[in-house]
């Protein structure tokens, strides 16, 4: 009775912290605290996650663009706080507006590479990839060094990242993620964002998603929290210049 009981408890407690667990993750994909984003970076080296820096720089970046309706709005708010951003642009939508290219760099924003279609690259083979890759890039043409790549959802494999370097791409993640994909309240993300501000942190955000109003709204405050803690945005090649070495 006693070995049974036993059983039954250690089970319990199994499940207890398999959803511990699982909350848990589930949790940074909304916020991520600095220890975590510090091991991650030191764990996971040859992905950019965040720049050690001594200057007071973060960087923002947007994803999924262009879309017309929101890009544009984008471009005026960072005009408006004298902010500059990266874009991580899809080439298929590239493809539709290709204006938008020229638009970004003329305000002295930086184009990375995310893929020609919007899916999760996990799943591709790795010369899919660099298909869609090189694709993408023969329609963005990146001007700095390293160029950049940032993978569709978020996550890349061993062999799929060996592959990207071999193609001469530096894979960037972020560090202060509020998933605003999923449209989570705009008082949680200004709080979120507010509080994982600090030099050398990458601001993941997106202007291509349908209906990112949400994401827009907030910017405006991201820049004066940042202003206030005085931050100033630059373009991720700039951050990387800034590195401690």
């Amino acid at each position: 009775m006693v070995k049974q009981k036993t059983v039954i408890a250690l089970k319990y407690i199994s499940i207890v912290l398999i959803i511990t667990i699982a909350i848990l993750l589930l949790c940074t994909y909304f916020y991520q605290p600095f220890f975590l984003v510090k091991l991650v970076q030191k764990t996971f080296h040859r992905i950019l996650f965040y720049v050690e820096t001594d200057q007071k720089n973060y960087a923002l970046t947007f994803d999924d663009g262009p879309n017309p309706q929101y890009t544009d709005t984008v471009l005026e708010i960072l005009d408006k706080h004298e902010a500059k951003a990266t874009f991580f642009l899809i080439g298929s939508r590239v493809k539709l507006y290709p204006e938008y290219v020229r638009k970004i760099k003329e305000k002295g924003h930086q184009i990375g590479n995310h893929t020609y279609y919007d899916e999760p690259s996990i799943f591709l083979t790795k010369e899919t990839l660099i298909q869609s890759i090189q694709k993408t890039e023969n329609l963005i043409r990146q001007e700095y060094s390293p160029k950049l790549f940032r993978p569709g959802s978020g996550w890349i494999s061993k062999n799929l990242l060996d592959a990207v370097e071999d193609a001469g791409y530096k894979t960037v993640l972020g560090s202060a993620y509020v998933s605003d994909s999923f449209h989570p309240p705009r008082w949680y993300m200004k709080a979120a964002l507010d509080f994982m501000l600090r030099p050398g942190i990458i601001v993941i955000l997106h202007d291509g998603i349908k209906n990112p109003q949400k994401t827009i709204d907030v910017l405006p405050s991201l820049l004066e929290a940042a202003n206030r803690k005085g931050l100033n945005p630059v373009i991720l090649s700039t951050l990387l210049r800034n590195r401690n070495n």
